[in-house]
């Protein structure tokens, strides 16, 4: 497993998945749901690509 290139996917993904408003007290948009899928889904592909390396 390349540990490196899975600790930059897990820390592009808590950049990249906050939500659009940094209130805690809004709800989630649709927006910000799907956001969350997209980047679920790219930190999931990078894992597999860092297990296999």
């Amino acid at each position: 497993m390349n540990k490196s290139a899975a600790e930059k996917a897990i820390q592009q993904f808590e950049r990249n998945a906050q939500p659009v408003s940094a209130n805690l007290s809004n709800e989630a948009t649709i927006g910000d749901i799907k956001k969350l899928i997209k980047e679920i889904s790219k930190l999931a592909s990078a894992l597999v690509v860092a297990i296999d390396n």
